[in-house]
C-alpha cells in the first residue's frame, strides 16, 4: 500500500521544481492523470525554460543540479527522491521537454497502489 506521505512528497517535489526553475512571467503549471491499463499516468507540464535531452538522466542522480547554485538554491536531491519513491511502489519516471518552451515529468504507478494510498484518509 502506497504511504500518503511518500506520494504528496513525489507532487511536492515536482511541483517545486516546476515553481523554481520558472523563468517566465506568465508561469503555468498543468497537473493531469489518466488511467492506462492496469496504472495511472500522471503528468506535470510547465512553461518554463526546458531541460535540454542531454541532461535527462543526469537529473534524476542524487546531489545532481543543472543551473549554478548561486542562481538557484538547489541540493540535488529532490528529483532522485521522486524516482526513488516512484520505482519503490512499482511505476516509472521519466520527461520530455524543450529547451526554452518548458517540460513535462511523467509518472506512473500501478492502480492498486495509488487506490490503496489516495484513499487512507489523504487530501490529494
Amino acid at each position: 500500500m502506497a504511504e500518503p506521505t511518500r506520494i504528496q512528497q513525489v507532487f511536492q517535489n515536482l511541483l517545486s521544481n516546476a515553481i523554481k526553475y520558472m523563468d517566465k512571467p506568465e508561469g503555468r503549471i498543468h497537473i493531469a492523470c489518466v488511467a492506462e491499463d492496469k496504472q495511472w499516468k500522471f503528468s506535470i507540464s510547465d512553461n518554463g525554460p526546458g531541460i535540454d535531452r542531454q541532461h535527462f538522466d543526469k537529473i534524476f542522480q542524487l546531489f545532481q543540479t543543472l543551473p549554478p547554485r548561486d542562481r538557484v538554491e538547489s541540493t540535488g536531491v529532490g528529483l532522485a527522491l521522486v524516482k526513488k519513491i516512484v520505482e519503490m511502489y512499482g511505476g516509472r519516471i521519466w520527461l520530455e521537454s524543450t529547451v526554452g518552451r518548458g517540460c513535462t515529468f511523467f509518472f506512473t504507478l500501478p492502480r492498486t497502489v495509488a487506490n490503496a494510498g489516495l484513499t487512507k484518509g489523504s487530501n490529494p
